[in-house]
């Protein structure tokens, strides 16, 4: 049984009722709403959106207000291999969560051999989007809740014999995500004629960089040619200088552009760089 604003839903396997409080003598008397068509186990019904319902049935994913279905239902996408993956033997233990704050339903399920859910399909009702994850341990239940501590971020814990967090930064399996960002190619012909075709060096970055620790490592991508594949060199981490500035220093590698990636691999939280600097060499050769 399920509310629906002020009647409650009940989805059988392949119907669905509603309840309406009459008050004396029968309080609440049912209606069959849909026939032929129900929730594929008694967790698989997600109320979201203030009052709509998404839930699994044995051959699509839906949407249902009440009344009737939204077309098309958001599993039409992907019932095809959602229900090619999924264990049907094993269906009951379908279970769905809802992240208010994120419109967000999630649907843990479990594929192949597997016997318990470690599998997800995550339904956004507001840009209407699906996508998948996978999970190292078995999911048995999952919530949401606010992580204060840690900036008031949402975040989605599936528990089982542990606690794990996602979409904090991490992967599905609380591995962290490796970030980066990456500035666009330069040739720095606007510095002077001529020299947007000559090669040039890089050979030391200062980096206006607040709240990081540890630090973000930097390379210096080089091509001589737009069309080519750019040569990175090996990954440094920023350190501080002899008067306090943040820098990195690079000096083996040259070229007709020039573009600067910073990479956060260690999980850490965000950082900011607001300013970068460089010091580049013409050696004066053209291409």
């Amino acid at each position: 049984m399920v509310p629906l604003g002020d009647v409650v839903m009940v989805y059988k396997n392949n119907s669905i009722y509603q309840l309406s409080y009459q008050g004396d003598p029968n309080y609440f008397v049912g209606r069959l709403r849909i026939e032929g068509v129900g929730a594929i186990s008694r967790k698989a019904v997600a109320v979201f959106d203030d009052g709509q319902h998404l839930f699994v049935s044995e051959d699509n994913i839906h949407v249902f207000d009440g009344r009737s279905f939204l077309k098309p239902s958001p599993g039409d996408r992907i019932k095809k291999t959602f229900f090619n993956d999924l264990n049907w033997d094993a269906r009951g233990t379908i279970f769905t969560v809802t992240d208010n704050d994120r419109y967000e339903v999630w649907i843990f399920y479990p594929k192949g051999a597997d016997t318990s859910p470690k599998n997800a399909w995550c339904w956004n009702w507001r840009d209407d989007s699906l996508t998948h994850h996978s999970f190292a341990h078995t999911m048995y239940s999952a919530a949401m809740f606010k992580e204060t501590f840690s900036g008031g971020r949402q975040i989605l814990t599936g528990l089982n014999a542990d606690v794990m967090k996602f979409q904090n930064g991490t992967d599905d399996n609380g591995t962290a995500i490796s970030a980066s960002w990456r500035t666009p190619l330069r040739d720095y012909g606007f510095l002077g004629q001529g020299l947007s075709t000559a090669t040039k060096r890089v050979d030391r970055v200062e980096w206006d960089i607040t709240d990081a620790s540890p630090l973000p490592k930097v390379q210096i991508g080089v091509v001589n040619n737009l069309s080519d594949t750019i040569t990175y060199t090996t990954a440094e981490t920023v350190r501080d200088g002899a008067t306090g500035i943040k820098m990195t220093t690079h000096n083996n590698s040259s070229g007709r552009f020039i573009t600067y990636k910073m990479t956060n691999d260690s999980g850490v939280a965000s950082y900011n760089t607001r300013l970068y600097y460089p010091y580049v060499e013409f050696t004066g050769a053209k291409r």
